[in-house]
Parts: structure tokens; C-alpha cells; sequence
């Protein structure tokens, strides 16, 4: 058999060249292929092993090779370009049926015995680190040094998302992240990829970009000129947040990490520590800008600076004024632009070395600006002032830094919220939906409008949606539009979503009713053909206005009333048109005054509309007709249209079941000179149907009653430990009273007099002895706790840790003139709180004391910031929140014969208990003291003292405070009962 090969030459014996390629062929009758192997040739080193006349196909070669350099060792072996592993020394491969080619490559014959990640010059690695980060790290190599360049390695990392590095040096950038990382560095030998060495970094996210932010300053021409950058002191940033610049000449940036977008918060506390002396006005505060580099003279940028005016000319060393300033630089800087005027605020002090928070919060357009101090706890921290400002636009992303110009500091507590997270820290906690009309004829309309108590509200996340569009349509701006094909009556709903992002987005709802019912239909146009005015005809008010009175000239009133509110509308005519002026009152006009059923005319005072300016009211919403001459009679006639909802009357739970009258009248302007003409006999009752008159005096037997009371408590009689107490309910609103409530009598009002000590009470356990009862003389010999004996008396909270009580001993405060501080307390008032405090007055009539003092009193924003009411022991009360002033007094006194005289010989030695409550559901804060005399012929009587506030906000805290005025007023006791202190 003969088997066929692929011969390049055919020789007998045959010979193995270098990089030759030769195959063999036996001789004789049977032919055998054999395939050459060949090799490139190098003094360097020597295969052994191979077989110079070639090999069969699927025979094994096996060869192995020594190196002739002992600076040298083999490298790679590849066979036809494919690289063999040897076992041990040897290698081997199958013969296939074609020559083959080896490829031996030598390598410098390096050992490495150890790798060592280092930093530069061999320093130690601080592997607790920040993000922005760079880190120059060395790799050190121990070698045979057979070569130069032995000690190269190949640098990788564990995580490449936020870190790259090249030839050790270590770039981290913002991993944004609040959550710590670790990142593991190696460092492996090129020549031996056994050798390595890892380091493992903890990297913390910065808020501060430690790369970017800067301290530096100008140098002066002895200097040298030119600027000189500074190094901020990190050394306590790790541990504490604190962040020192310390250089009083030089201007700063501390960037913010993570910001370059439309909507933020940031918040930086700090303390001043030095001012430039050449500079009169330095100043710090927080910047944002369109670079990103923390500087504000770089052409083409634009800035924002929110600022606290630290003008040092004047010598001081505490200042109040804060202001936003913006800049394109082209510009400069404008100190007294309309922008830096219309944010300037007062807040509380800045104050050398004291510590402050201000914070800035950007939605685009609008920037809300926030600020407060230490010296309350911070409790005063808040927005103090929104502004628009549209020199960036809303969609351009800004960057921002805390800093400033010629101030040295030191800041901590450095924040950031974005998008969403600022919502949810600082969005709406409740929304008020309000409408100006609940009930809608077909195809009119009616306006949807939301509110809400919180500073922060952006009206650009309104979303409006109706439960059934058949009904009636909402547009993106909250206008209803009642279908015009409706029949009948139908109920819809109105949806409000505040879609801020959050996940649980406050949503609220309103409902209207949907009616063809002409009598509904107010239009107000000025054209008095409405459907609601002609279903009033037959009962209209005519008021003469001419001269004296006379009936030549008049205007007849037409009014109704429906769920919404008032509708009061006039048909006027005048012979003469009055003076074009300004003022509304030189103009034609009418006036109204609104009252209940005993004539009171200030639920709403005085409404008017005029002709002036085209048209102007102070109505919830009118409308005035152009004038038009009657050629037949000579006169003019305009008419005005007027609706009022019952929201504007301050009182609660107004509807159409109520009285409600009014009289109207004109100011019948001649030239430059104005008089009110009405006739005071003459009131109209607005009905459902219309006006109706009542002459010489007033209907009483429709009375005003709430549908909702907001009831407060009255006692009667205290209950004791023999005879049972009585109280009562009152409405803040209407003359509701409610029936008597007995208080049962109980063992608790017990009035022990201790006769006997053998061992003493405390605060939480009973002393031994004996002790009788003052009113039914009962006796025990379990003695009565005493709130001043405290055995865990926590001196740092200034608070008993077991009873809870803020003192630790009585505390007297005698004063002539009016003084607090005996009680002093701040409040979280985001929250509800109630807290009693038991003190004792002695009223010292020698100092021509009346009921009016013995104990005082503020209730008040912390540094009486937005308000307050101040109280002293006849409850009178003066100040205002802000909100309303409708205080409701109340000095129920039981003493004697109630008279004031009896009030003061009372006082001359009480016992009070004081409650203050503050309810975030009603908003308003309730003092009540219930005062027992020890005077001897008051012992059975007492005197309740209640004071309700008005409508209160959120004041970021509230300060209760109470002394004393011409009295000796010893304090016992005080317990939180709820809330929290700040």
C-alpha cells in the first residue's frame, strides 16, 4: 500500500535545518510521509529533542529547549502561531500531516520577589478618603535587576464608575452617593503576574468638591502681585464636617459636589471668625453660577448671591441685613438693583464667632431664602423671603458654593437635597381647595383656586382632572367648565393633585353641582339680564339719592342669596356723572354693609365698587357697565354687579340658612367733596328670593347658629374630694351654650396639710407621717409627694428624669414692673404641645397693684419674629400674630361677688394652674388658668382665665414666658405634657 504526502523534497536519511523546510520519505517498497519541523535559530538557546527526520502524521514531538543567556529565559513557544504550555520543561504536540514551525521567544530573565503599593516617595496611604480625589501612588519592585525597567507593573481597579488610573496616579471623581464605598487598587508585575499588591480605599462621598474648592488671595505689588491660593483646613472635615479658611484677606469657594441643575437646596451653618480690614464691605453667603469653578468674574457667566451684609465700616460685630445680588459681571455687581432691594430681609443677628445657618433653595426661576441662629436652636431656621429672578433662565443647570470675599470662617454641616428630595423636605403638608362658586349654570364657569400655609408651594404642580367630563371640564389653570347641554341637576368632582415628584403626592378634592336652573346662572357682565337677577325681581330695595334725598335720582338693589354667597347688584341713575378721578369715592359708586339679625356691621365692613379706573370693587368679584344717557328722562344709568362669598365674613360656617342683612348707600360726589347718604332705619334682609325690607329696626328671631361649633369649656363650680364640680361648652362662634357637665368628686382633690414629718416625700415616693384634709379633714399617714424633692435630678436637661418637672427647687421672682423669666421655655410648634405650670402670686397691692398684674405673660414667634400675644392675670392681651386678632377673653370669677375688687384681695395670696396649649388641627393656642385663693374669706371661690388666639401658623417655634408685675410669684412646678422642646 502506498500512502500519499505532500513532500517538498524527498531524501534518504535526511537532514533538520533551521527555518528550512524539509520533508522525509522512506525508502524502499512502502512510502512513509514525514513532516519536517523546523525553528528559528538563535545563539541564545537550543532545542533538544527533535527528530531530524521529521515525523509521521499524529506522532508526538516532544522537544525541550535550554537558554544559552543566563540573563535571558524562554518567554513564549508557539507552534504555527499558537502558543504551547509546557509540562514542566518539556514540550509537546501531535504531528498533523504538514510542516510545522516553532517560534521560541526570549524574555529578560527577571525575578521578582515582591510588590509593595506605596504613596509618593514611600509614604503611608490614608485609605480613608473623599470622592474628587487625586492620590499619586508608587508600586515598588523588588528584582534580580537583570534589566532596566524591571519594576514596571500593570495598575487596575476594582470599580472603574467613578475612578480611573494611570501610572499610579489614582483620579476618584463624584461617586454621588451618599453610602460609602470601597475601591480596591493593584498593582501587578509585568513580568511576573504572581507578584501584586493591593490597597483597599474606603471612599466617603464629599459634599465639598476637594478638588475645586479654594481659599487664595490678591497679592499686593511688594508681594510680588499676581494671586497666591491657599489650602483649606480639612484636617477636622472627616471627623466633624468642620471646614476652616482662616485667611480674614482672602475670597473662597467651597463647591458644592453634586450640583449642576434647575432645582436644589443648600444649606451651610458657619461662624465668622475675621474680616479684611481693607475691605469695608466683605461678604459671605452661598453663590450659585453658570461656571464651575466657585469664581464670579469670568466673562460670560452669570451669578447669584445670597448674602449677609457684613459692613464693617460702622465698627460692628453683629449684623441682621440678608439680601440676594446677581451679576453678569459685564454688569458688576449692582448693590442697589431692584432684585438685591426686594429680597433685603432682617433676620436674626450674625454675630462674631456665633454660629448661623442660611440656606438657599432654586426651582427654576424662583429662589426661596432661608436663615437662622444658633442662639435659638436654630429654631427661627426658615424661609424668610421668595424671589423671582430670571437672569438664569428656569431650564439652565447652575452650580453653587458657599463663600465670598475678604472673610475668614469656619463651616460645617454642609447640606444638599435635589429635585424630589427638596419636596419632600420642604413641600406642602396639606392643600386648600377653594372655588368661588359650588353651584354652576350650564355653561358658565367657575375658578378652581389652591393654597396652602407652607412657604414653599409651586403652583406649576397643580394638576386638575374631573370625575366625569359629561359634566363638567377642568383646564391645567383649575378653570370649570359646566357643560352646556346639561339637563336637570348633577354633582361633580374635582380632583387637585400637587404632582411634586414625591410618591405619595397630596391630593384633594371639591364638588360642585351642575344645574340648568336659570336662578344659578350669574353672569357677571354688567348687563343685569342674568338668570339669577330676574328670578329677584319682585323683591328689589330702592334707595333715593338725589338731592336731600329727593327720588330723581335713585338706584334700585337688587340681591340673593344662594350656597356660594351674595349676590347684590344695582341699577343706578344719576343726572349728572361724577368727577373722573382715581379715587373711587369721587366717582359713582354705592357702598354695603353686611350685619347679622342685631344690626352688627363688622363681619365684612365696608364693600364699594366705582366707576373709577374703568371699573373697580373691593367685592370678592363685580363687574360695572359703561354709562348710557336715556335721552326721554336726562339720566344716566350704569350698572353694578357684585357677588361676595361667605368666606369673606371671618366667621365660620356661614351658609345660606343664615341672616344676613345689609345697608347700602352712595357717596353722592360733588367736585372734590364726598358724603355717605343712606337712610340708617332702613335695612335690607337678603332672601333666597330677594331683598326684603324691615323698617325702624331690625328682625331677632332668626338666630345665627353655627353648623359646626368650635366649643370651648367653662367651669361652673371645681369639683373637691366631698362635692362634685360642674362645667359647661361654649361656641367661639355663635351663642351656643351647652348643658351643665358634672365633674364627679374624687380623692384627687384632696387638700393635705401635713402635721406630722417622719420621713420625708419626694417627687415620686410618699413620706410618712401624718396629714389631714382642709375640707373634709380625712387623715393619713401617707404623706403627700413633694414636687420639689427630686433624687434624679438630671442637671445637663435641666429636668427631673423621674417626675419630669423643670424645677428643681422653687423659684421666686418678685418684680415692681413687668418682668418674665420665671417660667422661659421654646416649643417645637410644628407640632401640638400642652404644658401646665403651677406657681403661687402674691399680689402686692402696696405697689397700687390691680387684678391686671400678678402674673404675666408672652406667647410668641422666638424673639417675637412673626407676632405673639402677651397676657397678664386679668387675661387682656394686645400684640397680634399676624393672622387674626379675633382673641376670645374670657374671666370667669367666682370670687365673692365677683367683682374685680374681690379679684384683687384674692390674689393678694392664689395658687394657678396654667395650662397653654397649642393644636396644629385648629391653629390656635389656648391659655387657661384656673386661680384658688388662700386668702381667708376667698377660700371657696376661684376664677377661670381663658384667652383663645387667633388663626396661628407654623412660627418655627414658640417662646411661653411668664413673670410677674408688682408681685411676688413663686414657681413649683412645670410638665410637658405633649410635644417637644427645642
Amino acid at each position: 500500500m502506498k500512502r500519499k504526502g505532500l513532500p517538498v523534497a524527498i531524501l534518504c536519511g535526511g537532514l533538520l535545518f533551521g527555518l528550512v523546510s524539509v520533508s522525509l520519505m522512506s525508502c524502499g517498497d512502502e512510502q512513509v510521509t514525514r513532516y519536517a519541523v523546523t525553528f528559528n535559530y538563535s545563539e541564545d538557546f537550543t532545542i533538544n529533542g527533535i527528530n531530524e527526520s521529521g515525523y509521521a502524521a499524529n506522532e508526538t514531538v516532544s522537544f525541550t529547549i535550554t537558554v544559552n543567556d543566563s540573563t535571558k529565559k524562554v518567554g513564549t513557544v508557539t507552534r504555527d502561531g499558537e502558543t504551547l504550555t509546557p509540562n514542566g520543561t518539556t514540550y509537546s504536540f501531535v504531528m498533523g500531516e504538514a510542516n510545522t514551525s516553532i517560534v521560541v521567544s526570549l524574555v529578560p530573565n527577571v525575578i521578582v520577589e515582591s510588590v509593595e503599593i506605596t504613596g509618593k516617595n514611600g509614604a503611608i496611604v490614608e485609605t480613608d478618603i473623599f470622592d474628587n480625589t487625586q492620590i499619586q501612588l508608587e508600586a515598588n519592585v523588588v528584582t534580580n535587576n537583570v534589566i532596566e525597567g524591571d519594576d514596571e507593573v500593570d495598575w487596575s481597579l476594582s470599580d472603574t464608575s467613578y475612578a480611573s488610573i494611570e501610572d499610579g496616579y489614582l483620579i476618584i471623581d463624584n461617586m454621588r452617593s451618599d453610602e460609602a464605598k470601597e475601591l480596591t487598587v493593584t498593582a501587578t508585575s509585568i513580568y511576573d503576574e504572581t507578584k501584586h499588591d493591593s490597597i483597599t480605599f474606603t471612599v466617603n462621598h464629599s459634599i465639598i468638591n476637594l478638588t475645586t474648592s479654594y481659599a487664595r488671595w490678591n497679592k499686593t505689588d511688594e508681594e510680588g502681585g499676581g494671586v497666591e491660593q491657599d489650602e483649606l483646613d480639612l484636617v477636622d472635615y472627616k471627623t466633624d464636617g468642620l471646614i476652616i479658611q482662616d485667611g480674614e484677606e482672602n475670597d473662597s469657594a467651597l463647591i458644592f459636589n453634586d450640583i449642576h441643575s434647575t432645582k436644589f437646596y443648600i444649606e451651610t451653618e458657619f461662624k465668622i471668625t475675621g474680616l479684611s480690614a481693607n475691605d469695608k464691605y466683605p461678604k459671605i453667603g452661598l453663590m450659585i453660577g453658570t461656571n464651575d469653578n466657585g469664581t464670579w468674574n469670568q466673562a460670560g457667566t452669570r451669578h447669584g448671591f445670597f448674602y449677609f451684609d457684613s459692613n464693617t465700616q460702622n465698627g460692628n460685630k453683629n449684623w441682621n441685613t440678608f439680601a440676594f445680588i446677581d451679576s453678569n459681571e459685564s454688569d458688576g455687581w449692582n448693590w442697589n438693583s431692584s432684585i438685591e432691594n426686594s429680597s433685603r430681609f432682617t433676620a436674626e443677628s450674625v454675630t462674631y464667632n456665633e454660629w448661623v445657618k442660611i440656606g438657599l433653595i432654586r426651582d427654576g426661576t424662583d429662589y426661596y431664602l432661608l436663615a437662622g441662629t444658633s442662639k435659638d436652636n436654630y429654631s427661627s431656621y426658615g424661609i424668610k423671603r421668595k424671589i423671582s429672578w430670571n437672569g438664569i433662565s428656569a431650564n439652565t443647570e447652575t452650580y453653587a458654593w458657599f463663600g465670598g470675599w475678604r472673610g475668614a470662617y469656619e463651616a460645617r454641616n454642609l447640606k444638599v437635597l435635589l429635585g424630589t428630595e427638596v419636596e419632600e423636605e420642604f413641600g406642602p403638608q396639606s392643600l386648600q381647595v377653594k372655588t368661588n362658586r359650588t353651584l354652576i349654570y350650564k355653561g358658565n364657569t367657575a375658578q378652581i383656586s389652591v393654597s396652602n400655609n407652607d412657604s414653599y408651594f409651586n403652583k406649576n404642580y397643580l394638576k386638575y382632572s374631573s370625575n366625569d367630563e359629561n359634566i363638567a371640564t377642568v383646564d391645567e389653570n383649575g378653570l370649570v367648565t359646566a357643560a352646556s347641554d346639561l339637563t336637570g341637576t348633577k354633582e361633580v368632582t374635582i380632583k387637585v393633585t400637587y404632582d411634586n415628584g414625591v410618591e405619595n403626592p397630596l391630593t384633594s378634592e371639591v364638588n360642585l353641582t351642575i344645574t340648568d336652573d336659570a336662578a344659578a346662572d350669574i353672569r357677571l357682565d354688567g348687563s343685569l339680564d342674568d338668570g339669577l337677577r330676574n328670578s329677584v325681581n319682585e323683591h328689589t330695595f330702592k334707595l333715593n339719592i338725589g338731592k336731600d334725598n329727593s327720588a330723581d335720582e335713585y338706584a334700585i338693589f337688587y340681591g340673593k342669596k344662594n350656597v356660594d354667597g351674595l349676590y347684590i347688584a344695582a341699577d343706578y341713575y344719576v343726572k349728572e356723572l361724577k368727577h373722573n378721578s382715581n379715587d373711587w369715592w369721587q366717582n359713582d359708586n354705592f357702598e354695603c354693609r353686611f350685619h347679622n339679625e342685631y344690626g352688627s356691621e363688622g363681619g365684612i365692613g365696608q364693600l364699594w365698587i366705582s366707576t373709577a379706573n374703568v371699573g373697580s370693587a373691593n367685592f370678592d368679584e363685580f363687574a360695572v357697565s359703561q354709562p348710557v344717557l336715556n335721552e326721554e328722562t336726562g339720566l344716566y344709568n350704569i350698572h353694578f354687579e357684585t357677588v361676595t362669598y361667605y368666606s369673606r365674613f371671618g366667621i365660620q360656617h356661614v351658609t345660606e340658612d343664615d341672616y344676613i342683612g345689609f345697608s347700602a348707600g352712595i357717596n353722592n360726589t360733588k367736585g372734590w367733596h364726598a358724603t355717605y347718604n343712606h337712610d340708617n332705619d332702613t335695612y335690607g334682609h337678603i332672601q333666597n328670593m330677594g331683598i326684603y325690607i324691615t323698617e325702624n329696626g331690625l328682625e331677632e328671631n332668626i338666630p345665627f347658629t353655627c353648623r359646626e361649633h368650635e366649643l370651648y369649656s367653662i367651669y361652673d363650680k371645681l369639683p373637691t374630694c366631698l362635692e362634685a364640680g360642674t362645667m359647661h361648652e361654649e361656641c367661639m362662634h355663635c351663642d351656643y351654650s351647652g348643658e351643665s357637665i358634672e365633674i364627679p368628686a374624687s380623692e384627687e382633690y384632696h387638700q393635705w396639710v401635713i402635721t406630722e414629718t417622719t420621713t420625708e416625700s419626694t417627687c415620686s415616693s410618699h413620706g410618712t407621717g401624718s396629714a389631714e384634709c382642709s375640707v373634709c379633714g380625712e387623715t393619713t399617714a401617707s404623706l403627700p409627694l413633694d414636687p420639689n424633692k427630686h433624687t434624679k435630678w438630671n442637671e445637663e436637661a435641666g429636668i427631673c428624669d423621674d417626675c419630669h418637672n423643670y424645677y428643681n427647687e422653687p423659684t421666686n421672682l418678685v418684680a415692681e414692673a413687668w418682668t418674665l423669666g420665671g417660667f422661659n421655655k421654646n416649643f417645637n410648634s410644628a407640632e401640638d404641645f400642652n404644658v401646665t405650670i403651677n406657681l403661687n402670686t402674691k399680689l402686692s397691692t402696696n405697689l397700687g397693684a390691680t387684678m391686671y398684674q400678678a402674673f404675666v405673660g408672652d406667647i410668641c414667634s422666638i424673639g417675637w419674629a412673626n407676632g405673639g400675644i402677651s397676657i397678664n392675670s386679668g387675661a387682656s392681651s394686645w400684640g397680634a400674630w399676624g393672622d387674626k386678632t379675633d382673641y376670645l377673653r374670657v374671666l370667669n370669677n367666682k370670687f365673692g361677688s365677683g367683682s374685680n375688687s374681690d379679684l384683687v384681695e384674692a390674689y393678694k395670696d392664689a395658687d394657678v394652674e396654667l395650662n397653654v396649649d397649642r393644636s396644629t388641627e385648629s391653629n390656635r393656642i389656648t391659655l387657661n388658668a384656673i386661680v384658688t385663693s388662700n386668702v381667708e374669706g376667698y377660700e371657696d371661690g376661684f376664677a377661670q382665665i381663658l384667652l383663645i388666639s387667633g388663626k396661628t401658623t407654623n412660627r418655627n417655634g414658640i417662646t411661653v414666658t411668664i413673670g410677674a408685675e408688682k408681685a411676688n410669684v413663686t414657681f413649683y412646678s412645670a410638665y410637658l405634657n405633649e410635644g417637644k422642646l427645642l
